[in-house]
Parts: structure tokens; C-alpha cells; sequence
């Protein structure tokens, strides 16, 4: 895997109160048209890290930032890296980590590939490429409602084994709202 950067953010997890730990991961294949981070598609070659490093790194932040076990994996796409996303993903959710992936891939594409047993997947999934033509100006999050950046987008939530979406559209409702 290739790592650009990690930091903490308020934006990014799918509530409306949680400090989270963001991993930003080089690599993507999807070559969205107005991709937000396209420095992110290709990998550095002096940016590799282990899947175990990774997972240090992680624990390390986590304690720099009150112990919080939030985490949000984007990029560049995690799922680029296809077993080892999923290897970092459940040695994270063995140390007790509350998962969201961004991805650029279908939940469907996300199950077939990476999920036969999908109690080893992560928490949350924003899953859809990001497609300029749909794109939504008002996106973003405030204390009700988490908006994705384009209206074919969703959020799923891994509940009873299965990932169920948890937006309408585009749009997560949190809070106390909808």
C-alpha cells in the first residue's frame, strides 16, 4: 500500500459528533472526471508501507488523538489494493476500529470482490464514483445531514451481516433530523 497521509477530521465519518482518524491511500483506477484528488491516483514509489506498519501508524495516531477508534480509509481508492485493504480492514476491526471506506466502486463490485464474509468488512462503505455530471454544489456535512459529492453516491452501514443503505440519495441524514 501507498500512504499519503493520515490526520484526524470531523468531516468525514458518518455521524454527527465523532472525531475521526483519516488515512489517505495513493492508488485509483477509476479515473473520475473531476476527481478531488487526482495527486492521489498514482502511487509514489517512496510512500509504501506495509499493511502492518499501516496498522501501527494507525494505533499510534489513535492514541495522539484521545484514543478514538473512528477511522476513515479514502484516498485514491483503498480498495485499490484489493486483499490488502481487506487484511488492514480486519486487523483494524480486531482491535475494536469503526470503519468507513470511501470507495469509487459499486457495493455490489465491493461484495463480489472483497466481502464473502462480510462480518469482516468495515463498518460503513460511501460507495460510487465520484461523476462530474451529477455532481451536487451543496454537498458536504453540517450537525444534520452529510451530503456526498455526487447525487449517484450512497452510504451503507454493515448491519446483521448484510450492507444496507443508510442514505437517501446522496444525502445521510444524522442527528436528530429527516
Amino acid at each position: 500500500m501507498y500512504l499519503a497521509n493520515i490526520t484526524e477530521t470531523f468531516l468525514d465519518y458518518p455521524d454527527n459528533k465523532s472525531l475521526a482518524i483519516i488515512v489517505f491511500l495513493e492508488g485509483c483506477s477509476h479515473n473520475c472526471k473531476g476527481c478531488q484528488s487526482p495527486s492521489l491516483q498514482k502511487p509514489n514509489q517512496k510512500d509504501f508501507i506495509s499493511v502492518g506498519e499501516l496498522t501501527l501508524k494507525i494505533l499510534d495516531y489513535s492514541k495522539r488523538c484521545g484514543g478514538t477508534k473512528k477511522l476513515v480509509l479514502s484516498g485514491g481508492d483503498p480498495y485499490y489494493y484489493g486483499e490488502e485493504c481487506k487484511d488492514l480492514i480486519i486487523n483494524l476491526n480486531q482491535l475494536g476500529f469503526e470503519i468507513c471506506v470511501y470507495t469509487g466502486y459499486t457495493i455490489d463490485k465491493i461484495r463480489e470482490l472483497y466481502y464473502n464474509n462480510v462480518s469482516l468488512g468495515p463498518k460503513y462503505i460511501k460507495a460510487g464514483p465520484y461523476r462530474e455530471d451529477l455532481r451536487d454544489y451543496a454537498s458536504g456535512k453540517n450537525e444534520h445531514e452529510f451530503k456526498l459529492a455526487s447525487t449517484n453516491q450512497r452510504f451503507y452501514e454493515l448491519v446483521n451481516n448484510e450492507y444496507q443503505q443508510i442514505s437517501d440519495l446522496n444525502v445521510l441524514y444524522i442527528g436528530d433530523s429527516k
